[in-house]
This record gives C-alpha cells, sequence and structure tokens, in this order.
C-alpha cells in the first residue's frame, strides 16, 4: 500500500510543482488527499514553472520566464530604479512566487503521507 502511494506521489509531484495542480492536460485537476478526494487548499499562484525533470522544450521554459517576469508589477521600472533594487525586487518576487507553490506541495504531501508513517 505504501508503495503504491509513493508511486502515485511520485508521478503527480512535478506536475503539483511545476503548476500547482496534479493534472494539467486535458483539464486541470486540483491537488487533492488521495484518501478521501477532498482538495487541498492552500494560496498558491497561477505561475507556471519549467522543471529541468520534465522535458519542456527550451522555448517553453522561456516564454514560462518571459511570464513570470511579467507578473513582477515593477518589472517596466527597470531604467527609473537603481539596478541593485531593482534586482532586489525581483528576486523577492521570484521567491515569494515559489514560495507560494512548494507550500502548497508540501501541504499536499503530508496530508498523503501522515497515514503511512
Amino acid at each position: 500500500m505504501a508503495a503504491h502511494r509513493a508511486s502515485a506521489l511520485l508521478e503527480i509531484l512535478p506536475n503539483a510543482l511545476g503548476t500547482g495542480f496534479s493534472k494539467a492536460i486535458p483539464e486541470l485537476e486540483p491537488l487533492k488527499n488521495l484518501d478521501d478526494d477532498l482538495v487541498i487548499e492552500a494560496e498558491d499562484t497561477d505561475a507556471q514553472f519549467s522543471l529541468i525533470r520534465q522535458h519542456t522544450p527550451a522555448a517553453d521554459c522561456g516564454i514560462r520566464f518571459t511570464t513570470l517576469l511579467k507578473s513582477w508589477d515593477r518589472i517596466l521600472f527597470r531604467q527609473r530604479v537603481d539596478e541593485s533594487e531593482w534586482t532586489s525586487g525581483l528576486v523577492q518576487h521570484l521567491t515569494r512566487l515559489v514560495d507560494l507553490r512548494t507550500d502548497h506541495v508540501d501541504k499536499w504531501l503530508k496530508l498523503n503521507i501522515e497515514g503511512f508513517q
């Protein structure tokens, strides 16, 4: 039983980290507790991250990165503020997005392994 659960979680994990969903194609399926099929409620982001493990074409990675940059409301201020201040702000923005996603996935993982510990 534990091996089956671990296998299921490992199969979903790349999608969970990349999109915040267990499946993205053909339609979005939220992360759920595999025991009771309840959706894991957590603050997350619409950001899509490219993972090295996924075989994502380089062009798609570039598009995703550009989308991440554009999601920052200060992206157009680069020429108007100090470079280090702008870069620091961008790093804070991207870190926040990553933290939201990893917190969501962490909650999903913990709920799905708690009965096996």
